[in-house]
């Protein structure tokens, strides 16, 4: 498979909460879609969620999102290759 597909099949499972990885530090909720390095931010806020899955709502409510947002960032990262990679990278995939 290539990357492109391994980052957005990374992605897909992110918005069906079933991510793995470290915790990370992104600070999502001041991104756009167009934030140029939205995908390496949006990996890190991913691991995040990996690393508490039982604390999704909360860690979403710190960082000023809702499921509607998040999955906005999601598509923004998943249509643009060089930030797919980036996510990927950010998970350490």
């Amino acid at each position: 498979m290539s990357r492109g597909v391994l980052a957005l099949l990374a992605i897909l499972a992110l918005a069906c909460g079933g991510m793995t990885g470290d915790p990370g530090s992104g600070e999502v909720a001041t991104l756009t879609a167009d934030a140029p390095d939205l995908g390496a931010r949006l990996g890190a806020f991913a691991a995040e969620l990996a690393a508490r899955p039982g604390d999704r709502a909360a860690i979403l409510a710190e960082h000023g999102l809702d499921e509607a947002t998040l999955d906005s960032l999601l598509y923004a990262v998943a249509a643009d290759a060089e930030q797919s990679v980036a996510y990927a990278q950010a998970l350490g995939s």
